[in-house]
This record gives C-alpha cells, sequence and structure tokens, in this order.
C-alpha cells in the first residue's frame, strides 16, 4: 500500500503522536535520527521497533527511506540490564557497601553509586569528578599515607590488598571504609586496572576500639586488684588466661602472651599441700557445672619461689556430647587479705580474752568490791546509832559524808556492772509490749511521782521485739532522767509519744527502708541544756551538772545508748537550757534475722 497513513495504522495507540513527530522532524530537518515505538502486528502483538530512515530530496520532492527492526527483546533485556543496575545501587546504599575499577591507562576510575554514597559525593554532580588522585584526596590526612603504601606495595608485587582508613564527610561525620582491591596487568606486566569493592566498617571499627579500651581497663585493673582470668578448652587440654595470671606467676605477659599452655603448666605451681583440695575443687565445678563461691583458697609457687594464697572460681561454660568442653574462671592473690585475716583472728581471740579478763573483773567487782562498801555502811550506821551523841557535830559531819561517798561508790558499780553486762548478748529477744514496760517503770517510779506531783502522759506504744529486761532498763534511765533533772518549784511534766518512720526518715538516718521502724521520744519540762552538749551527755562518766545539784554517776545515758545498739536502732536528744529535752529512741520492730 503506497499510502503513508497506512502505517500508522499498525502503530501503538500511545506511541502515534510519537511517530508522527519523528516523520516530522525527519522531512523538516533532514537530519538522520533512529527511534524506537510500538506496532501492533496483523496477530495482535504488541513489540517494539526500531525505524533507520534517510530523507531523499528528487526534483523538489521528498523521499524517506528507511528499515524498521524488531529490537522487542533486545529492549527488554536492556530495561531489564537497568533495573538489575538500579537495584544493586540500591542495596549498596543501604547496606553501606559500593564497588570501583581504576584504569591506569587514563587514571580515571570508575565508582559505583554504593561507593559515591559511601565518600558523601552526589550521584549526579560529582559523577564525572571522579578520578585516582582525588579519590585519595577524600581520605583522612591520618590515614593518607598509610593507605597509598599498602596499595603502592600490592601493586608491586602483584597481590591483593586490604586496608581500611577513615574519610570525612560533609557535616564532620568520620566514617570508616575498607577498601579490597585486585590488580590486573598486561602480557608485559604492565598494571593495567584495579578493581574492588568499599564497605562501611565504622560501627566495626568503633566495636574494636571500645574492645581495646576494654581490654586495657580490664589490665589496668588486673595490676591493681593482683588477679587474672583464664578459659581452660579441656577437649583440646589447652588454657588461655590474661595477662594478670602470668604476673601472678611471677611471669614477664610481654615475653609469655600466645604461648600454648595446659591445665598441667597451673598445676605444677599449686603448693603440694594444696593439690588434692585443688583436684576436688574442680572437680566439683565440672560435675555441677556451676559457679562455685570463692571460699576455696589455695597456694600457687611463683616463679621466683615466692608462696602466695589465692582464691579461683570457675565455671562450665559449654558441654559436648555430656562432658564439659569449656571452663572459665578468675584467680586473685589474697595473700594480703589473708594475713588480715589472720591478724583480725588474733586480734579477735586477744579480745575475747580480755572479755574474759574483764567479766572476771566484773564479779571481782561487784562482790570484792562491794563488800568493804557494805562494811563502811553498816559500821557507820552503827557507829551514829550507839555513838552518835558522844560524837561532835563536826564528826557528825564527817561520818555523814562519808557514808554518802560510799552509797555514790556501790551505786557507781552497780551501773558500771550494768553497763558491762549490755556487751553480752546472752539475753533472748522476745515480743515486748512497751506499754507494759512504761507501767512496770511508773509503778516502780509511784512515790517519787507523788512527792514531785509529777505527770506522765503515754500514746499507745507499739509491741516489738526486744529484749524485755533492756527495754525496762531504758525507759527507767530516760523517765527517771526526766523527774531528776526537773526545774525546781515546777512540777514535771512528761509526754511520751510514737509514730512509725516514713521511708525518707529511714533513708535520711541510714536506716533499712524495707524493715519498719518506730520513733518513740520522750518529752519533758525540765532544766534541759545547750545542744552543743547533745552528743556529749551520751558517752560514759559524762555529766553536765555537778553532783552537789543533781544525783548520778554519769552512765544511764550511755546505758541507753548500748541498749539501742544492742537492738539495731538509734537514739539522740534535742534541747534548750530551761526548755526541757526530747530524746528520741529509734527501735525496729523486728530484729534481722541471724
Amino acid at each position: 500500500n503506497n499510502d503513508p497513513e497506512y502505517y500508522y495504522r499498525f502503530v501503538h495507540p500511545d506511541d502515534v503522536a510519537l511517530a508522527r513527530r519523528h516523520f516530522g522532524r525527519m522531512l523538516e530537518t533532514g537530519i538522520f535520527e533512529p527511534a524506537d515505538h510500538r506496532i501492533i502486528t496483523v496477530g495482535g502483538n504488541t513489540i517494539t521497533v526500531n525505524v533507520k530512515e534517510k530523507v531523499f530530496q528528487t526534483e523538489g520532492k521528498s523521499r524517506i527511506v528507511g528499515s524498521v527492526t524488531n529490537v522487542t527483546e533486545d529492549r527488554r533485556l536492556a530495561e531489564s540490564l537497568r533495573q538489575s543496575e538500579r537495584v544493586l545501587s540500591e542495596n549498596e546504599i543501604v547496606y553501606g557497601y559500593g564497588s570501583f575499577e581504576w584504569l591506569a591507562e587514563s587514571g580515571t576510575a570508575y565508582w559505583s553509586d554504593g561507593t559515591m554514597a559511601l565518600y558523601g559525593l552526589d550521584l549526579v554532580l560529582d559523577r564525572g569528578k571522579v578520578n585516582d588522585e582525588n579519590g585519595l584526596a577524600l581520605l583522612d590526612p591520618r590515614d593518607r599515607e598509610r593507605a597509598t603504601e599498602v596499595i603502592n606495595r600490592a601493586v608491586a608485587e602483584k597481590q591483593p590488598y586490604e586496608v581500611d582508613y577513615r574519610v570525612l564527610i560533609a557535616g564532620g561525620e568520620e566514617r570508616w571504609l575498607r577498601t579490597r582491591g585486585t590488580p590486573e596487568y598486561d602480557r608485559d606486566g604492565n598494571p593495567k586496572r584495579i578493581y574492588g569493592t568499599v564497605n562501611n566498617v565504622t560501627n566495626e571499627r568503633k566495636a574494636l576500639e571500645k574492645l581495646l579500651e576494654n581490654e586495657a581497663l580490664l589490665s589496668e585493673s588486673e595490676q591493681i586488684l593482683n588477679y587474672g582470668g583464664w578459659s581452660w578448652d579441656v577437649a583440646a587440654n589447652q588454657v588461655t588466661w590474661s595477662d594478670g595470671l602470668w604476673r601472678l606467676l611471677g611471669y614477664d605477659p610481654e615475653q609469655e602472651r600466645g604461648r600454648e599452655i595446659s591445665a598441667d603448666f597451673y598445676m605444677r605451681h599449686i603448693h603440694p599441700d594444696d593439690l588434692e583440695a585443688s583436684n576436688e575443687h574442680l572437680a566439683a565445678a565440672v560435675t555441677k557445672g556451676e559457679l562455685l563461691d570463692d571460699t576455696h583458697h589455695h597456694r600457687l609457687i611463683r616463679k621466683d619461689g615466692r608462696v602466695i594464697t589465692v582464691s579461683t572460681r570457675q565455671r562450665v561454660v559449654s558441654w559436648h556430647n555430656g562432658q564439659p568442653a569449656k571452663i572459665v574462671g578468675s584467680t586473685a592473690d589474697i595473700t594480703y587479705l589473708k594475713s588480715i585475716q589472720s591478724d583480725l583472728e588474733q586480734k579477735n581471740t586477744e579480745l575475747e580474752r580480755s572479755n574474759t579478763e574483764l567479766e572476771r573483773f566484773a564479779y571481782v567487782a561487784s562482790h570484792d568490791l562491794q563488800e568493804p562498801l557494805r562494811k563502811i555502811t553498816t559500821f557507820g550506821s552503827r557507829l551514829l546509832q550507839k555513838n552518835g551523841d558522844a560524837l561532835s557535830d563536826e564528826g557528825k559531819l564527817y561520818l555523814d559524808r562519808m557514808m554518802n561517798a560510799s552509797s555514790r561508790m556501790s551505786l557507781l558499780i552497780e551501773n558500771l556492772l550494768g553497763f558491762s553486762r549490755l556487751t553480752r548478748k546472752a539475753d533472748l529477744f522476745a515480743d515486748t509490749d512497751l506499754n507494759q514496760i512504761v507501767r512496770n517503770v511508773t509503778g516502780d517510779l509511784e512515790l517519787k511521782m507523788e512527792e514531785m506531783e509529777a505527770e506522765l502522759v503515754c500514746d499507745e506504744l507499739p509491741v516489738i521485739e526486744a529484749v524485755p529486761q533492756q527495754m525496762n532498763q531504758l525507759f527507767t534511765n530516760l523517765i527517771g532522767n526526766a523527774f531528776k533533772f526537773a526545774r525546781k518549784g515546777i512540777a514535771p511534766r512528761v509526754h511520751i509519744r510514737h509514730r512509725k518512720l516514713a521511708a525518707p526518715e529511714k533513708q535520711r538516718f541510714g536506716l533499712n527502708t524495707h524493715q519498719d521502724y518506730h520513733l518513740i521520744t520522750v518529752e519533758d519540762n525540765g532544766i534541759g541544756f545547750e545542744q552543743e552538749y547533745a552528743e556529749q551527755i551520751f558517752v560514759i562518766f559524762q555529766r553536765l551538772h555537778g553532783n552537789a545539784d543533781y544525783e548520778g554517776t554519769g552512765i544511764g545515758l550511755a546505758i541507753c545508748q548500748k541498749i539501742t545498739e544492742n537492738h539495731g536502732g538509734l537514739i539522740f536528744a534535742n534541747s534548750e537550757p530551761d526548755r526541757g529535752a526530747v530524746f528520741s529512741v529509734v527501735l525496729p520492730a523486728k530484729q534481722k534475722s541471724a
């Protein structure tokens, strides 16, 4: 068919305008421009054709001569290749790797999209700027010379290479890259090209730096604390251990590092007297397959002959066919600690001996010292009864002072004995109703309270786990002091209050926040004291007031403090002169389990 329009009947409808523009430009310009468009065959198949034509001018007329070639498969393969390249480019960027090729003859380089991205370059704007020189210029100056040397040596030795280096990305980011390259050569042995891959190893390098830092810290701690770690491959009977263990055995780690050693090597350093126990301990670890406590100690004979005591812990970390495959552990030098422990044991022995002697002294004081005082009091009383009329007033005064002094001496000895008994923990703890304790104390002080017209108000008190006799002694001293140090002419008023401690208060006092504590205060309206003496009053034999004004031995509050300490509690005081005093006692509801 000679009708030009006939051809357009076969052109795909979406490409008709494209085909018409193509032929129109050819007629206007006469320029040869091959072009693709789709046509629909008689059989209904859509194919892609490439049209090549040429315009001829004959006798003022334009004539087009051309060819139409089926390029459907070629274009499909080309599109598939472009798609693969896009996928590869996307994968390179996402997973942080790329490829490169360097041509020796031209000195130019081809970098994939992934490589461009790794160096922080724009995939379009910087594509034509890549060559050998500016590629190396992108390296961190600290690594540039080293990387260049590695590449040049590999080319000279005709070997593949691998080199890590840093690059600085826009914005100041530091990135570690690893390049693996393979040189190729022509027939004359001259370098032809280098091709290879680039990977982002920033995380790996940071992890390595962290590992090296941790190893340095571990080595430093091993030197300071004098210990070492080890790993035993049971099947191969090979042991790997840290520098600290080499030092522990008296070896130079720099000289011994990397040396293959067996478990027998360590066993040869164990003191012969401790070898059997050490083997039993190790067998227990293998059998149980768990961490043993560090109470197993044994002695080692160092390379220099010095004997040290060590503590070893181990654990089976892997098994094979029911047998231990790998055991890890640590060994620490406790020679100094053992020396301290020995000294403490010796001092404890001496302390027990001293306490025994103190108890003997207490027995002597309670009998041998009290006996002369009783005789002084007895014979003084008889002397006053039988011969009192014969004594002058001065003689009676001397006799009265002598008997008062002996009474105070007897009271002092009794209080001192009471204080010494508190250091022994023979008394048993029991549920103790503090309300009943206060009733017992006020019953004993009833006559004195009537004489002084004293008043005592007591809140409801708790039942706690305590030693009843010591609680009785505690409240006797606190309530008795409130009456003893009353202001002249003013009737004593005592108020005992109670509440449970809140968590913040327990933290402030340094107490266990998981345990219940009771705060009991004894408040009076007596003479009080300066707050600066609030700690001094609990020191044994410390008195703020002279004997002429107030009776006492200066032991009562020391006993109170000792009792609260025995119960895991606290006692403190707040006061102002002539404004009374408040004694606060903190006691746990329950005693800690032994």
